[in-house]
């Protein structure tokens, strides 16, 4: 619309200058003048307008083509028969899922069934095969004394590794450094000893006996001055007898370290014994004297004989 009113007013504008060119004096020079004047601006209108239509004509183009394609558009939306295709293969596969779903069902059920029916025979067959007599508690079983504690069930006696015993207002101390089975070894006032169970030592005027070994636990016991018992055995320079005199024993004395002693079995030659080896006799006797131990000096001997 307004490119129409734009070339209407150019057509009046041109009418105009006629009109006034016609009715001037000299209308002869003044009308080439004008013609002159106008002829560049009439080509422009002419070259405008026909770009214009130009313009006009392909934007009528392009609606006609968005027209169309919104014509296409609207057309495919309402074309459903792709998903009405879609639907009808969704129906189908819940159909078969629901189908499958059913059976499977119906074979769980009758296989426990099956089960079922199967572990309620099984108890019968069970209870047939029991004698008569197992049915009845077992008297006997019942009146079956419980087993008494052992005597180490109790908390075990004595110390433990790294653990100390103190005599003599603490003149004497015991350090336990290790406990095995039947040996303990002690630091005693600095001084490092391995002692058997039932073993004793002299410290000062004080005596320290491994009374036992206790399930990791060394039970030791000590006595000093007044209280130290008498060493029992046989002293440097004593004889033993033993088999209604049959057996005669001298001892000569005692190694410092308490482990062995010098010993003479009937007059024989003098031989070093350490604590637990025997000597035999000699002859046809099939008799031994034996070092059982070593007290404060004194040798405490065993004698046997064998069969």
């Amino acid at each position: 619309m307004e490119q129409k009113l734009i070339g209407a007013g150019l057509v009046t504008l041109i009418l105009g200058f006629a009109l006034g060119y016609v009715a001037a004096p000299n209308k002869g020079d003044f009308g080439t003048q004008i013609a002159s004047a106008l002829a560049p601006t009439g080509d422009a209108i002419n070259t405008g307008v026909s770009g214009l239509g130009d313009a006009i004509s392909a934007l009528n183009a392009r609606l006609d083509a968005l027209e169309t394609s919104i014509a296409s558009s609207a057309q495919a939306a309402a074309d459903t028969t792709g998903l009405d295709a879609l639907g009808a293969r969704l129906d189908a596969l819940s159909g078969d899922i629901g189908a499958t779903l059913s059976q499977t069902q119906e074979d769980i059920a009758a296989r426990i069934d099956g089960l079922g029916a199967k572990m309620s025979v099984v108890p019968a067959a069970a209870a047939a095969t029991v004698p008569a007599a197992a049915a009845e508690p077992d008297q006997a079983a019942a009146a079956e004394p419980q087993p008494t504690a052992p005597d180490n069930a109790g908390p075990a006696k004595g110390l433990t590794a790294g653990e100390s015993a103190v005599f003599a207002d603490g003149a004497v101390r015991a350090f336990v450094s290790m406990v095995g089975e039947s040996t303990a070894r002690l630091s005693v006032n600095g001084d490092l000893t391995t002692m058997a169970a039932g073993e004793s030592l002299n410290v000062g005027d004080c005596l320290l006996t491994l009374e036992a070994i206790d399930r990791g636990h060394a039970d030791i016991s000590g006595a000093c001055g007044a209280e130290v018992p008498a060493a029992t055995g046989f002293g440097p320079g004593e004889s033993a007898m033993f088999d209604d005199g049959a057996t005669r024993v001298f001892v000569s004395g005692v190694s410092a370290d308490g482990s062995a002693a010098r010993l003479a079995v009937n007059g024989l030659g003098m031989q070093s014994v350490s604590v637990g080896d025997s000597v035999p006799v000699g002859g046809d006797s099939g008799c031994a004297v034996m070092l059982q131990g070593i007290d404060r000096g004194h040798v405490q001997l065993g004698y046997a004989c064998g069969s």
